[in-house]
């Protein structure tokens, strides 16, 4: 296989994409988001649990035509921590038993569906919004236990292996790792380096890196270099771990967000608030599924 790291290939019914969200489900995700924060006080797995659900349902929405929802992309939700601090689809239902499931069973199999006043951000009044919605839940709120990130990536890792070997020229696998804190497994920094050496012919695989936060304090959002990071072994660690943003995506953050993104800005945010995670994912998912 020729790697030729171009990243033009668009996600399509009959070229799909691969989307792997890893989720950090250990005890401290319990935490509330820190004072001065946007959603400052919801807890951790409430946050991150939302925008993944809510990033689930705008691929569905992006993959209709009609009533037709297009298998544009494969997903894959890794859960990691819990109770068990095991590592673990996070998805429930009839899509347990699946490593990848195309967005058209995704959408055809929530764990169930609620009817509540929805907190959305309005990226328009920057602030957090009521929306009575119907909302499918895929994904629940888990907080208990350790951090097992290296296992986690492990797994991101094996999904990702059988994928690219099922479709060796489309989009390269796309990995997000939301996470609140260190691996508690082993150092996570050689565990990502598998994935420098995974491609299809369109470009490497990506892993990007947000890092949600408990307190108020230094926020370092897509740097370029590594002396914008501060000298936090974490925040090092994630930035070491974390791709560079392809120019779709360079571009689409800077056209939709007013982001002033540099050439060699990587995918990684440190500490984090319920915007910066909404806008995060919204990167790394959506521009692929808009044909």
């Amino acid at each position: 296989m020729q790697q030729q790291a171009q990243y033009t290939k668009r996600w399509a019914a009959d070229q799909p994409g691969c989307l792997i969200i890893m989720l950090d489900q250990s005890g401290s995700m319990e935490d509330p988001m820190g004072s001065g924060l946007i959603g400052a006080g919801t807890r951790k797995a409430d946050a991150a649990a939302m925008v993944v659900n809510n990033m689930l349902k705008e691929v569905v929405s992006r993959s209709t035509q009609g009533t037709d929802v297009r298998p544009r992309v494969d997903l894959s939700v890794i859960g990691y921590g819990g109770p068990n601090q095991t590592v673990h689809n996070a998805l429930g239902g009839a899509l347990a038993g699946q490593d990848t499931a195309p967005i058209s069973m995704v959408a055809a199999n929530p764990m169930r569906i609620e009817n509540r006043v929805e907190q959305e951000f309005n990226a328009e009044t920057g602030t957090m919004i009521q929306i009575p919605t119907d909302v499918p839940i895929w994904v629940e709120p888990v907080a208990a236990g350790g951090t097992p990130m290296c296992a986690a990536l492990d797994m991101a890792y094996y999904v990702a292996y059988n994928w690219v070997m099922a479709h060796p020229d489309n989009f390269p696998p796309i990995i997000v790792n939301i996470s609140d804190g260190a691996a508690t497994d082993g150092d996570p920094v050689v565990s990502a380096q598998q994935f420098s050496q995974l491609y299809t012919n369109d470009g490497y695989c990506l892993l990007f890196n947000c890092h949600l936060s408990s307190t108020p304090g230094y926020q370092v959002k897509y740097p370029y270099d590594v002396s914008q990071v501060p000298p936090d072994p974490l925040a090092q660690a994630l930035f070491q771990m974390s791709s560079i943003l392809p120019d779709p995506m360079l571009s689409f953050a800077n056209a939709n967000y007013g982001m002033n993104l540099y050439q060699g800005s990587r995918g990684f945010i440190f500490g984090a608030d319920i915007k910066d995670l909404t806008q995060f994912v919204a990167i790394a998912s959506l521009p692929k599924a808009d044909r």
